[in-house]
């Protein structure tokens, strides 16, 4: 692996391995939405950043795609219960 690929494939994994320990940790804060919002935020910006950088090729694609399923899983799991609901009639 070269710098030019550490500098932008770096910040945009950290940024998810954040947000995947905030998710774990931070439920007892009182701004618990706030910062995994935050975080998932700069994770969709640096992945923004890096597709650009190395424009739309699988790998890139891939490995993006799934940073963000991993780092924003709170996210994910988030529109599934409410598309569920929404569509059994329940709601939160």
């Amino acid at each position: 692996m070269t710098l030019r690929q550490v500098k932008t494939w770096g910040p945009f994994a950290c940024a998810s391995c954040l947000t995947s320990l905030a998710y774990k940790t931070l439920w007892d804060t009182q701004s618990y939405f706030t910062y995994l919002s935050l975080l998932g935020l700069l994770s969709l910006l640096l992945a923004a950043r890096f597709l650009f950088q190395t424009g739309a090729r699988a790998w890139p694609i891939t490995g993006v795609t799934t940073g963000l399923l991993l780092g924003q899983w709170w996210f994910v799991q988030s529109l599934i219960l409410r598309t569920f609901w929404s569509i059994n009639g329940f709601a939160p």
